[in-house]
């Protein structure tokens, strides 16, 4: 499948804000099944370092396991996640560093550092930016993490999250952050 398609009703990123385009949010997201947000990762391109920065807010949209729930229990579940009293609030990125927000009403931590470069995606789809978790400022669980972000619109981005175990990567979980 090019990049340039869009992938099972979901519309390409150069539609996002277009006339006439469908909007792209995370509750929109949340229904699609694991295969179809992997195209949909696929098909987009990478953000330039320098359209990724300050506070982005964070929805997370899938969990691995989650498309073995009956429908009714998944929607439920992510909709919890999705819900404002949810403690992860996203990502703060300056530069080449960035660590993620957690917090709920108005207390606000960060915690769990990254390295933010282009890289190529682990599944070999193209370039994506890499958030990685490898730095000293982490315990070691912590440092297994590996993220990936591409760009689904201005200001828009789709990410997900693997845990490397040795050579083996394993993709936990999908999010959208947002400018």
């Amino acid at each position: 499948m090019g990049r340039a398609q869009a992938v099972a009703g979901i519309p390409r990123a150069a539609d996002v804000g277009a006339a006439g385009a469908s909007p792209v949010d995370a509750r929109a997201l949340a229904r699609r099944s694991r295969p179809e947000l992997d195209a949909l990762f696929a098909s987009l391109p990478a953000p330039a370092l320098d359209e990724v920065g300050g506070d982005l807010r964070g929805t997370q949209i899938d969990l691995a396991g989650a498309d073995r729930l009956p429908a009714r229990l998944r929607a439920a579940l992510l909709a919890v996640l999705r819900a404002p009293a949810g403690p992860w609030r996203g990502k703060r990125l300056t530069g080449t560093r960035g660590t993620n927000v957690w917090g709920i009403g108005p207390l606000r931590r960060t915690f769990a550092q990254f390295r933010v470069a282009p890289a190529e995606a682990v599944d070999g789809s193209g370039p994506c930016l890499q958030l990685d978790y490898d730095v000293p400022e982490n315990a070691l669980p912590l440092r297994g993490i590996l993220g990936e972000m591409r760009l689904l619109g201005p200001g828009l981005f789709l990410g997900r999250m693997h845990y490397r175990a040795g050579s083996a990567r394993h993709c936990l979980l999908y999010f959208t952050l947002e400018a």
